[in-house]
């Protein structure tokens, strides 16, 4: 076992979680927490996890013997960005995306109620107005029908009442 306490105070660093995983992958052995916190003695795995994760970013480009950056920190990506960072903004846009697209579909879905509720009152509107418009056509037809009879019994009375008619038309009419 590497024995990995300096004197440098209370907690792990992370030289000691990529000195624990480097030890294990020599010895053939996938680093894990567990693992790392085995072979370091101590740490909390809230505290391993992250750095663990920056000693796998890093992995790669040491496996091919490539240096990370002058002044960019292990577990960064190209443009220095922290990879967790980065991971967390990522996964907090596609979030806030899933919500919106929620909302979205909810106020489609309203709205479309909303609309067919008033087509289904306007289309209610239109009948009871036809229904109204035929009432009124078989009231005046009986009417007129009634007015040719009285004038039949009554000559004079029908020309009256047709003068009459006639203009409580105009008037109607703006004439």
């Amino acid at each position: 076992m590497i024995e990995l306490t300096e004197a440098r105070g209370r907690g792990i660093q992370e030289v000691d979680v990529f000195t624990a995983a480097d030890a294990l992958l020599a010895e053939g052995k996938r680093p894990t927490i567990e693992r790392v916190r085995l072979k370091i003695g101590r740490g909390s795995p809230n505290t391993v996890s992250p750095m663990l994760e920056r000693w796998f970013a890093t992995l790669g480009a040491r496996v091919v013997g490539v240096k990370p950056a002058a002044g960019k920190p292990a577990g960064n990506d190209s443009d220095g960005m922290p990879t967790s960072v980065r991971n967390a903004a990522r996964l907090l846009w596609e979030t806030a995306r899933r919500e919106a697209e929620e909302v979205q579909r909810a106020a489609l879905v309203s709205a479309q109620a909303d609309l067919q509720g008033r087509e289904e009152a306007l289309a209610a509107a239109q009948a009871a107005l036809a229904q109204r418009e035929e009432a009124f056509v078989q009231a005046r037809t009986s009417l007129d029908a009634a007015l040719l009879a009285a004038g039949a019994r009554c000559p004079g009375a029908a020309t009256q009442g047709a003068g009459d008619r006639s203009a409580a038309d105009a008037e109607r009419h703006g004439g």
